[in-house]
């Protein structure tokens, strides 16, 4: 969330490399971390190996790389 108080200086930039936005991204893997933490969906420890957590849902591997083959920004193909 980003919000606005009319306040203070103007922040033109606030992408990952400016101050404001190492802060969003700080802030934002200490929740997601802590959220996951908490989660422990179904009595699943939270610190299981990607695979396991995979193998949990029925998802190969192999659709996992073919999806992310698709993100052009990623500029990967689908072989493993």
């Amino acid at each position: 969330m980003v919000a606005k108080t009319g306040e203070g200086p103007t922040i033109v930039y606030g992408g990952p490399a400016s101050p404001l936005g190492q802060m969003i991204g700080y802030c934002t893997r200490k929740a997601v971390r802590e959220a996951v933490t908490k989660a422990k969906v179904g009595g699943f420890p939270p610190n299981r190996p990607i695979v396991k957590r995979l193998q949990e849902r029925q998802l190969p591997i192999t659709k996992l790389a073919a999806e992310l083959s698709k993100v052009k920004s990623l500029n990967a193909n689908e072989k493993l």
